[in-house]
């Protein structure tokens, strides 16, 4: 019985880095393990060669380095170990590293009887090698296997599985393919010996040639992920164009900005479209392989000179932004410096206002010394007003520099106890309206104080005793108001 074990080099990390180049792991200062899950499916096949006489190989495909991992199975008691490595294998999905292994596989022995895998590698989790290894070998498979038996013939093995509700057996006709879980056994270590004689053993190394692996076959899926990225780079970097492309406030430079945008959009679904046709399509010979790899390899132009060109647009809407901001920020300080001197202008016509107003009190006519006397038909002092025949109400005038000059006419207003004004004067003009007046006086105005003016009231009805209001005038202005208790 020949056991084959594949064995997997892995980062001792989760902190694992990717070169953005090439997209592949960056395995520079970072400590390498053997594939954990990997140790279990050894540890079967060295149970194998215990109990049943089995000849163990493992093989590990990766960079020159990994022999670390295969001397480290050797010195645990593996009869042989076998290193996959070219640098065309760089960068491969797990479908080219299905394909490799199962060559690489048929090299080391065109018929294999049991081929062991862990049940997944913890850098990729994927679990996709192992069955891809199996269809390419046309073995069957059995997965989450946790041990192996003799079966009831010497072309059988009966696996022990794991189950989501517990474990399930099987007897497995040979040639077969199986992934293998950590329950059921525990890796050895290694001897002494073991370790010394790991040391001296030379390890082949198999590249494309040796297992005339069909280096587009390995290439193309290879390609192929790499436009997937590139397809998802791109669909990343246009998506992130949408917000500040919305911010651009000019009309007619966002309808120039719109129409390049709604172009690259229909390239993108078009290289969108064609990657998927070339996904679906699976050479199945080299020619095809040939054809799908140059294909990609133009569509990856296609996307990288469309990322240029959405490179080129986002920076020219990144400078309409900056000018956005630019021309945002000066109008926000003349905003300012505007609401400053809207303040002030407000302010100054509310000083304005009390300017005016104060002017036009210091403007206004003043009046002192008012009184009223009763006169009889002599022009005497009546000291009874029902026996009055004419009233003389008596002002002084001060002197006020700020009145404009020239002639003033002065009304005069009496109101009776009853509340009856003493009319025949005529009317005059006063807050938008108009007033009855009991008498007028005209005076010429020249900025000095004038005493001792009198404006008369010839009296045309009976008055009665008490008191009385008088009211004087001028320029539509109330000069005074004043009460007189009249006997």
């Amino acid at each position: 019985m020949h056991v084959i074990v594949c064995i997997k080099q892995v980062p001792d990390t989760t902190n694992v880095r990717i070169n953005p180049k090439t997209n592949t792991l960056m395995r520079e200062g970072v400590e390498s393990i053997v594939n954990p899950f990997d140790e279990y499916a050894l540890e079967l096949g060295l149970t194998l060669k215990d109990r049943l006489g089995a000849k163990v190989s493992v093989v590990s495909m990766g960079p020159p380095q990994a022999q670390v991992i295969l001397r480290e199975a050797l010195a645990k008691g593996a009869d042989a170990a076998y290193l996959v490595t070219d640098r065309a294998f760089a960068g491969s999905d797990t479908l080219a590293t299905s394909y490799t292994l199962a060559k690489a596989i048929a090299k080391i022995d065109p018929h294999p009887d049991l081929v062991l895998f862990g049940k997944q590698a913890i850098d990729g989790d994927t679990a996709q090698v192992g069955p891809g290894v199996s269809a390419y070998l046309g073995y069957p498979l059995v997965t989450y296997v946790q041990t192996l038996e003799q079966g009831t013939t010497e072309n059988t093995l009966v696996a022990q599985t794991q189950m989501d509700d517990g474990t399930c057996t099987v007897e497995v006709p040979l040639p077969a393919v199986m992934t293998v879980v950590k329950e059921g056994v525990a890796p050895r270590f290694a001897s002494l010996a073991g370790s010394i004689q790991a040391r001296r053993t030379d390890i082949p190394f198999e590249t494309a040639a040796t297992i005339q692996a069909e280096k587009e076959a390995v290439e193309v899926s290879y390609q192929e992920d790499l436009a997937k990225q590139d397809m998802e780079t791109l669909e990343n970097e246009f998506a992130g164009i949408e917000s500040p492309r919305t911010m651009v406030v000019n009309d007619e430079v966002k309808k120039r900005l719109t129409e390049k945008y709604d172009a690259a959009k229909l390239e993108i679904e078009r290289l969108q479209k064609r990657l998927r046709e070339l996904s679906d399509r699976k050479p199945t010979t080299q020619a095809q392989a040939q054809q799908n790899s140059a294909e990609i390899g133009e569509l990856r132009g296609q996307i990288a000179t469309l990322r240029a060109l959405l490179k080129h647009y986002v920076e020219e809407i990144n400078r309409l932004n900056e000018e956005n901001q630019v021309l945002r920020t000066q109008n926000e300080t003349l905003s300012v410096v505007n609401q400053r001197l809207t303040s002030r202008v407000e302010e100054t016509s509310r000083e304005n206002a009390t300017l005016n107003e104060r002017m036009t009190l210091a403007e206004k006519l003043n009046v002192t010394g008012v009184n009223i006397h009763a006169l009889n038909a002599k022009g005497k002092n009546e000291k009874k007003i029902e026996k009055a025949k004419r009233l003389s109400v008596s002002f002084t005038i001060p002197q006020n520099n700020s009145t404009p000059v020239g002639e003033k006419v002065i009304f005069m207003r009496i109101t009776t106890p009853e509340g009856q004004l003493l009319g025949g004067g005529g009317s005059f003009s006063f807050e938008g309206g108009s007033l009855a007046a009991s008498a007028r006086k005209t005076i010429e105005y020249g900025g000095q104080e004038i005493g001792g003016i009198t404006i008369y009231y010839d009296v045309r009805q009976a008055l009665n005793p008490g008191t009385y209001t008088v009211e004087l005038f001028c320029d539509n202005y109330r000069l005074c108001s004043r009460s007189f208790n009249l006997n």
